[in-house]
C-alpha cells in the first residue's frame, strides 16, 4: 500500500502541508481560531485510530496490540500522520484497497534471485 515511493512522497507532502497550515493559520487566523480547529481534528483522528485499534484487538486478541486511551492525546499532535494511516488501513481491511507487498522486515533469505540466470535462484555463496 504505502511502500510505493510515489505514494509515500505525496503522503509526506501532505504531512508537511498540515504542519505548515498550522503555522500559517496561527498568524493569519490567530491562535483562538486555529488551535481549537487543530484540536478538534486531532481528537477526531485519535478517536478513529482508537476505534481501528480496538476492532483489530478484538479480531486478533493479541495482548500486545491492546488499544490505549493515549491515542487520543497523540492525535492532538500527530493527526496528520494518524489520519491517512487509519483511513488506509481501514480501507485495506474492508477490501476496498488491495494490500501491497510489505517491506522486508527480516534478514534476506539465503537464496538470491538472478533474473539474468536461466538456471534460476542459487545460494548466495556461489
Amino acid at each position: 500500500m504505502s511502500n510505493n515511493p510515489a505514494v509515500r512522497g505525496f503522503r509526506n507532502f501532505g504531512i508537511i502541508g498540515c504542519y505548515l497550515s498550522l503555522a500559517i493559520g496561527l498568524f493569519a487566523l490567530g491562535w483562538r481560531r486555529m488551535v481549537p480547529a487543530w484540536c478538534l481534528v486531532g481528537l477526531v483522528s485519535g478517536a478513529a485510530y482508537f476505534i481501528y485499534e480496538a476492532v483489530s484487538y478484538h479480531r486478533e486478541k493479541d495482548p500486545e496490540a491492546r488499544p490505549s486511551l493515549a491515542t487520543f492525546l497523540h492525535g492532538l499532535i500527530v493527526w496528520p500522520i494518524m489520519l491517512p494511516e487509519v483511513i488506509e488501513n481501514s480501507l485495506a481491511e474492508l477490501g476496498v484497497l488491495k494490500a501491497g507487498q510489505q517491506a522486508p522486515t527480516s534478514a534476506p533469505s539465503e537464496v538470491e534471485e538472478r533474473p539474468d540466470d536461466p538456471d534460476g535462484p542459487k545460494p548466495e555463496g556461489d
